[in-house]
């Protein structure tokens, strides 16, 4: 299995700087703040905001957009370590790498308990 990580997209820069992804997939609206470096063929841009639903200035994601963002993954490899971030890392990258973890053949109690490890500040207590 791969390595995932789920991250914001200021810890994203850093780690792309550091050269650590071999796949990226970035879940981001057009309002980030900074230039998000593009690493090829094996980075995944779906450009969406946090909503469930089209409101005035904010883009939903489609169907299409997150089945392209699981496509991106399906030829990763055990060597491969996959960052997956949005704005924040508490939202749309958890989502996301639940549908990934699945996609490689964890269960969905497995995805989620390797969601909540990960970035557990995504998930409410108590």
């Amino acid at each position: 299995m791969f390595e995932v990580r789920i991250a914001t997209a200021p810890e994203a820069l850093e780690l792309m700087k550091d050269g650590w992804p071999t796949r990226v997939i970035s879940l981001v609206g057009n309002d980030l703040r900074f230039d998000l470096p593009i690493l090829g063929p094996h980075h995944f841009v779906a450009k969406f905001h946090d909503v469930e639903a089209e409101v005035p200035g904010y883009t939903a994601p489609t169907e299409a957009m997150m089945r392209a963002a699981l496509d991106h993954t399906s030829s990763t490899s055990a060597e491969d370590r996959l960052l997956i971030h949005c704005h924040a890392g508490k939202s749309r990258s958890p989502a996301m790498a639940l549908g990934v973890l699945v996609r490689a053949g964890l269960s969905p109690t497995e995805a989620m308990a390797a969601v909540k490890k990960l970035r557990p500040s995504s998930f409410r207590t108590g």
